[in-house]
């Protein structure tokens, strides 16, 4: 038996998961004694340690793997806090690793068993985890993770915990301070006697650090506090990387597409053979007018089989060749005008460029609707009858379009394009509804056919012109053509055809001139070979400016604050509605806040938490033209904010603008609202906001925007009756913004307008079970108002995506 002399001593090592344990042996007569452990660098700076229960006579120290030398100090405390024994031990990397590998081959039971041993914390730590790493484009990682602690009633203290991220080196790993995103403390459920409390954290730290460690401990460095620490070595972090890869990556990217074209996307023989013998009270004939240049002659022969082969019969094919000069060409285009009578030959004595070849094809064209298919690309058989099916059911269309995929020259199918349903605004940014676009004759023949100033963008032209004047536009959510990668083909990148950019910049400035639209459509800075316009404003309306409060004054502050001292537009009042605050110094904000602006106003809202009502109550008071709902932990990015929604939200037509709202880390917290199958959630959430994606950076038109963001015309907000109090808390933003689309009017996202969004800061989430079963309830009640936006998939997704998913994925 080993004399107690009143000496811990270090016995064995082994290492799992980034981390050193090693068991401490405590002498009898220090049992009762309060145990502290410090871990140092040679340079002094404080490292992760902690000391975990075992049995009576041992303790389990945890160590992270670092690749320097770590001094461990263990400190024993009696009752008066008098240290009464020191353990001091200086822990080198490679004896580490060395004693774990000798154990490990041992097959060493102790050492196995305490092994991982923390991988439950104790009462009193966190349990410290990584909930995100998202690759930025720009060589770095975002990390968003998370501590969970439970400890007695009085140990959290607001505030009081920092996390640090350190490399192997032990230093600070991050390119910026971490930040704090969420700090709640709440009482344990189960016990009255406990807090759980909850530390949602991000940072930004560089993709090259092959391992790190994220620690969370008191910010006072002497404290005993709760603490924890997790450590990613390089196999794990690669994981994390790989998996939000996987989570985000949009369905032009996915190579499944390409492996199963032929099983999940095109149709077999036999439902070919249903469609042809599927008789449709509406049968109109379609002119597919393909304009010839200097075509490869096997391009030629499979785009004119593609056509041919259609499902359905009612068509004519017109060929207009604009290259007679190509006498092998003109031989091939004659033989299959002998093979089929319903192709129509159209000869031109030179090439008058693609327009206007195009507008030959019209002349002649003889359909109920002309369709525009590219001398090199294919159709899916199905093209035809599915427009026609989709004409039986909706016979006022007078535009229609697909989706779309690319064809390799291997024969393989890649980079699907599933778009959006009608949505003008997008259309504005880039030509999305492209291929394959058919438009009823009747409105071509009652417009002036366009020139060639168009070329190049004579399809973006052709769907303004029918839009404008369309009685309902179909869009098929099947991928009906094919487009050629080949050189010389935009399929490979407008860069083979540059003027087609500036065509079709033409084209948004053409449309909005018809329109009587003060605006200037401009090259978009943000996304190469994309369109932006600006809007003219004549006058700068009243706007004003709802935001709910109760107490929260430093989150208050730091929104009006951003909104006095970053806003270039001076017409606007805020109307703060003051909702049940307890805090004293809430009052005296609210009177130094009017005193220093007279734009600002408090109102007084008596009754319990309903953010609907509240919303109500205070557009009461507004004397503005234009209303924004905005929440209190919003904070200004943009100084063009007011000035670019206002003139968006002046449109004809548009009901409500939103913004892009941003975590403190840069990531997205809101583009637009996306109703999926388990209820309305914010697209592309947490991408970067620097990722190339276009719907990231474009104007375009949503189904929902969230209310703490939200401007609309007094006018509309009145039509509609407001906010539908019923909805307490949640959904009823999403519910106003269904009406004012219902009532006919564009929900208009603007990505250029970008807001820091510090969300829940003020609120919380739901942490009890009656805030849980209120938002079920909420959900339920949204779902029974609007029962068609949960049997059809949303405009702006696609039955082709995972309907699980917020990035455009797969399914």
């Amino acid at each position: 038996m080993r004399k107690d002399n009143g000496v811990m001593r270090l016995r064995k090592m082994c290492r799992g998961g980034g981390k050193i344990y090693s068991l401490v042996e405590i002498p009898e007569s220090l049992a009762a004694c309060r145990l502290r452990i410090r871990a140092h660098l040679e340079n002094g700076n404080e490292v992760p340690s902690k000391l975990m229960e075992h049995d009576k006579t041992s303790r389990v120290m945890v160590l992270a793997v670092l690749d320097v030398p770590q001094l461990v100090t263990i400190s024993a405390y009696d009752a008066t806090g008098a240290v009464v024994s020191v353990l001091r031990r200086t822990i080198k990397p490679e004896l580490a690793k060395l004693s774990s590998q000798v154990h490990t081959f041992l097959h060493d039971d102790k050492m196995e068993r305490i092994r991982n041993y923390d991988a439950l914390p104790a009462f009193g730590e966190y349990r410290v985890d990584i909930g995100r790493l998202i690759r930025e484009p720009n060589g770095i990682d975002v990390l968003q993770g998370w501590a969970l602690g439970l400890a007695e009633s009085d140990s959290f203290e607001k505030d009081d915990v920092e996390v640090r991220i350190l490399d192997r080196s032990g230093n600070d790993a991050t390119l910026e301070p971490v930040i704090v995103v969420r700090d709640t403390i709440t009482p344990e459920p189960h016990s009255s006697a406990c807090t759980r409390r909850l530390v949602n954290f991000t940072a930004r730290i560089p993709d090259a650090l092959p391992c790190f460690v994220m620690w969370v401990r008191p910010k006072d460095e002497h404290a005993d506090g709760p603490c924890g620490f997790f450590c990613l070595e390089p196999h794990v972090i690669q994981w994390w990387r790989d998996m939000w890869f996987a989570w985000m990556q949009p369905a032009t990217n996915d190579r499944r597409y390409t492996d199963r074209f032929n099983i999940d996307w095109s149709l077999s023989r036999a439902e070919l053979e249903v469609q042809r013998r599927t008789e449709l009270e509406v049968r109109p004939k379609f002119s597919v007018i393909v304009p010839l240049y200097r075509t490869p002659l096997a391009y030629l022969d499979d785009m004119i089989l593609s056509v041919l082969d259609q499902s359905y019969d009612n068509f004519e094919l017109v060929l207009v060749n604009a290259s007679p000069e190509d006498e092998p060409l003109a031989q091939a285009v004659a033989h299959w005008q002998e093979r089929d009578a319903r192709i129509v030959v159209v000869t031109l004595d030179d090439n008058r460029g693609i327009t206007e070849n195009t507008n030959e094809g019209i002349k002649v064209a003889t359909g109920d609707f002309l369709c525009f298919l590219d001398h090199d690309d294919v159709l899916a058989p199905e093209a035809l009858f599915c427009y026609a099916q989709a004409l039986d059911e909706y016979p006022e269309t007078d535009m229609f379009y697909s989706d779309e995929d690319h064809l390799e020259e291997d024969g393989s199918h890649t980079w699907p394009y599933f778009k959006p349903d009608w949505n003008p605004d997008l259309l504005m940014g880039m030509n999305y509804v492209c291929h394959f676009l058919a438009v009823r004759k009747s409105v071509v023949d009652a417009m002036e056919l366009p020139t060639k100033e168009f070329d190049g963008a004579q399809d973006h032209h052709m769907a303004f012109r029918v839009s404008e004047v369309a009685r309902n536009i179909y869009h098929c959510r099947r991928v009906l053509y094919h487009w050629r990668v080949h050189p010389g083909s935009t399929a490979s990148g407008v860069d083979e055809k540059p003027y087609a950019v500036e065509a079709g910049r033409l084209a948004v400035q053409a449309h909005l001139d018809r329109c009587g639209v003060r605006a200037h459509a401009v090259h978009s800075e943000r996304v190469p070979n994309r369109y932006e316009v600006e809007y003219e404003l004549d006058a700068e309306p009243m706007i004003s400016i709802l935001i709910p409060n109760k107490d929260a004054v430093a989150v208050l502050d730091c929104c009006l604050t951003s909104i006095r001292e970053k806003t270039d537009y001076a017409n606007y009042e805020v109307i703060i509605i003051e909702n049940n605050s307890t805090d004293d110094a809430t009052f005296e904000y609210y009177k130094q806040a009017e005193q220093a602006d007279p734009r600002v106003r408090v109102v007084y809202y008596k009754g319990g938490f309903n953010f609907a009502r509240i919303n109500n109550f205070g557009a009461s008071f507004a004397r503005g033209t234009y209303l924004l709902l905005l929440n209190n932990d919003t904070e200004v990015i943009s100084p063009y904010w007011l000035r670019r929604m206002v003139a968006l939200c002046a449109r004809k037509g548009t009901g409500i603008v939103g913004a892009k709202l941003l975590y403190a880390d840069n990531t997205v917290q809101h583009i637009a609202v996306m109703n999926l199958p388990e209820g309305p959630d914010h697209v592309n959430r947490f991408m970067p906001k620097d990722n190339p994606q276009e719907m990231l950076h474009l104007l375009q038109d949503a189904s929902a925007i969230t209310g703490a963001c939200l401007m609309t015309p007094r006018s509309v907000f009145d039509e509609v009756g407001g906010l539908d109090e019923r909805f307490e808390v949640d959904y009823n933003d999403i519910d106003y913004c269904w009406k004012v689309g219902e009532a006919g009017y564009l929900l208009v996202s603007d990505p250029s307008v970008e807001l820091y969004h510090h969300e829940s800061i003020s609120r919380g989430f739901h942490t009890s079970k009656e805030s849980a079963l209120r938002f079920e309830r909420e959900k339920g009640m949204l779902r029974q108002k609007w029962p068609k936006k949960f049997a059809y998939s949303d405009p702006m997704g696609s039955p082709n995506f995972d309907q699980r998913s917020l990035y455009y994925r797969l399914r």
